[in-house]
């Protein structure tokens, strides 16, 4: 019986190692968090809870960037997790509520999230190497 828990316990470390090495356990880990979380919260009676108007553009403002960034198994346990609704708001009327008013062919292709910051910080748009006639380095 002890041999049998040696290479149960011997495969699952093979495994274990496996999975890591292909870069595939976290999500894995991340799949079973969001499952288990949609678990939890569809078994709570008292339902989605109230998000305030400001909390889910800043969410959104997070997907966009989870969005840019292709971190989906983040953003599969994020947008549940955070009272979003499954589709984003449109990214023009995001930017317009958040103030953003630079829309050029370069902040198109980042995340708001950088534009917000690039206003902010004092190197600007340098911080993020986004030329000022729009071009991405």
């Amino acid at each position: 019986m002890d041999s049998d828990l040696d290479v149960d316990a011997s495969l699952a470390t093979a495994l274990k190692e496996k999975l890591e090495r292909r870069g595939v356990l976290g999500g894995i880990k991340a799949k079973i968090r969001s499952e288990l979380y949609g678990v939890i919260d569809h078994s709570e009676e008292s339902g989605r809870r109230e998000v305030s108007d400001q909390d889910y553009l800043i969410d959104d403002l997070v997907r966009d960037y989870l969005l840019y960034r292709r971190l989906n198994i983040t953003l599969s346990v994020f947008t549940p997790e955070s009272g979003q609704l499954e589709t984003p708001l449109d990214r023009s009327m995001l930017a317009k509520k958040l103030g953003i008013a630079n829309t050029g062919a370069a902040f198109r292709k980042l995340p708001l999230l950088y534009t917000l910051i690039s206003e902010v910080h004092p190197k600007g748009r340098e911080f993020f190497d986004i030329k000022q006639q729009g071009n991405v380095e």
